[in-house]
């Protein structure tokens, strides 16, 4: 709340400053006030509309009100204008982290919509970019879960097994997690149980950053439990 005022005095010195806009519109969406969000982003679109971050962040709004279909249109239009920076200036697309953000909203967009072979080539894109930020390999997560909505279990748990192959600790807890909850589906009740178990240990292991993965850790605890009749502790 602070930081508004700064920001809307950069607009009356600047009306058409849309570095302003951009700003504003995430400081209204942290509030929760997305009908301001929308307006400022909608104008940062207009004011930058060769920058693919303009579309992605009028996109987020738009999501965000459940305008999904026109949100669609600004994260396509995102990603057209990554790509063709990509090409000009010869950069590799896995070092712009923005570039993976915009794909994983995308995809789900189109899981939202019920355009499930769009939704699934843009999130197997995704999940095969290289990632160079945690945020990232964190955000996967959303190509094994679209797997298991399908009912494609057994390559959800291969997507879930790709992320335990990763170095890093934390996201070698966030596919024990994945694993377990589809080995749940799979009725495989004992492999779930020890998925669990090396998710809990590795997420200890990385220290206090482990507590981003403990709603996961939650939906899969009570995934279990309630798969084992133990309605009310589920």
């Amino acid at each position: 709340e602070e930081s508004l005022r700064f920001y809307q005095r950069a607009l009356a010195e600047s009306p058409h400053s849309f570095a302003a806009h951009h700003y504003l519109t995430h400081a209204y969406e942290n509030l929760g006030t997305i009908d301001r969000a929308l307006e400022h982003a909608a104008e940062y679109a207009r004011l930058a509309p060769a920058i693919p971050h303009a579309h992605h962040m009028f996109g987020h709004s738009l999501r965000r009100v459940g305008r999904m279909t026109e949100a669609i249109a600004e994260f396509r239009r995102a990603d057209d204008l990554a790509l063709a920076y990509f090409k000009a200036e010869k950069i590799a697309p896995e070092y712009d982290w923005q570039y993976h953000h915009n794909l994983d909203l995308l995809g789900t967009a189109y899981q939202y919509t019920g355009q499930m072979r769009s939704a699934e080539a843009v999130l197997r894109r995704s999940f095969e970019l290289p990632p160079i930020e945690r945020s990232e390999e964190l955000n996967q997560s959303a190509w094994p879960l679209f797997l298991l909505a399908q009912g494609r279990a057994e390559e959800a748990l291969a997507a879930s097994r790709a992320l335990i192959a990763r170095p890093a600790g934390l996201v070698q807890a966030l596919g024990h997690l994945l694993a377990s909850r589809i080995l749940i589906t799979l009725h495989r009740m004992d492999e779930a149980a020890e998925e669990g178990d090396r998710a809990l240990r590795q997420m200890r292991a990385v220290g206090t950053m482990g507590g981003v993965l403990v709603p996961e850790l939650q939906a899969s605890q009570g995934e279990f439990l309630l798969q084992k009749g133990q309605a009310e502790r589920g």
